[in-house]
């Protein structure tokens, strides 16, 4: 498993993508945006063996791909989140192969979908003496029969020296007045059910 580092601003509309944007600017050069659709499946199983061991089992569709991924807990430090994660690319073409194809790599297959996820994304790439990529997600969390409309940034590392990569992300967060996100995606989800 890799390790993930990100900080999550939380944001109350899509003009707070705008503010931030502007004060990245300001501190590096920005790459084209790149614009995605994502659905995000979260999946559990019978035994809930994923949630007892804290574990986050995700099928992502993106650009007509689909990405497994398992995910630990995220350990947040001066809002810096930071978690192990598991990626299998998966080769099928639709989502009833794709459901398929992730059992093999499941450790507990017997499994049933318990969210979704629908998020619209805008991504930039800043090379600096780190790579890193921001993301503004616009997205719906529909979990137990309900729907919830969110905002949210997120600036993960990709490649470089953590250190450098923390004070290039608390820097600009000084310069704007939204806070770090204090619940994820996946803790709203399960809270709503």
């Amino acid at each position: 498993m890799e390790r993930e580092y990100e900080f999550k601003w939380a944001a109350g509309n899509p003009s707070d993508f705008k503010i931030f944007l502007d004060a990245l600017r300001g501190e590096a050069r920005l790459g084209r945006p790149a614009r995605r659709i994502i659905k995000d499946i979260y999946f559990d199983s019978a035994s809930k063996y994923y949630s007892k061991n804290k574990i986050s089992c995700r099928l992502r569709r993106e650009n007509k791909k689909f990405i497994l991924t398992l995910k630990g807990a995220s350990e947040i430090v001066g809002g810096l989140a930071s978690r192990r994660e598991k990626n299998f690319r998966l080769k099928s073409v639709n989502a009833a192969e794709a459901k398929k194809e992730m059992l093999k790599f499941l450790p507990d297959k017997n499994i049933k979908k318990i969210f979704t996820i629908l998020n619209k994304r805008t991504c930039y790439k800043i090379k600096k003496s780190f790579e890193a990529e921001i993301c503004f997600d616009n997205f719906v969390i529909n979990a137990g029969g309900k729907k919830r409309r969110m905002f949210e940034i997120e600036m993960e590392l990709k490649k470089g020296q953590k250190n450098i990569f923390k004070k290039f992300a608390r820097r600009v967060s000084k310069k704007i007045n939204l806070k770090f996100a204090k619940i994820s995606k996946v803790k709203t989800a399960l809270l709503m059910l």
